[in-house]
């Protein structure tokens, strides 16, 4: 993967601090269980799934804010 999210303690996931994404989060998980959240450029989410496929459009476009952007959770 092209991409650093950040694992959150799935407990902290649930909290009103993280109300627009609860919703996405299973009912059934185990307490231990992190969440991972990362946001950025959609076409690099989408179009790069390992730094080998990674392209300069794509790269300077994310670099620029030329693209939508996306929340990954």
């Amino acid at each position: 993967m092209a991409h650093t999210d950040f694992a959150i303690p799935l407990e902290l996931a649930q909290s009103e601090s993280f109300d627009p994404v609860t919703k996405y989060i299973p009912d059934n998980l185990s307490d231990e269980i992190y969440v991972m959240m990362g946001w950025g450029d959609h076409r690099f989410f989408t179009e790069v799934p390992t730094l080998s496929e990674l392209r300069p459009g794509i790269a300077l476009g994310a670099l620029t804010g030329q693209h939508d952007t996306a929340l990954r959770v």
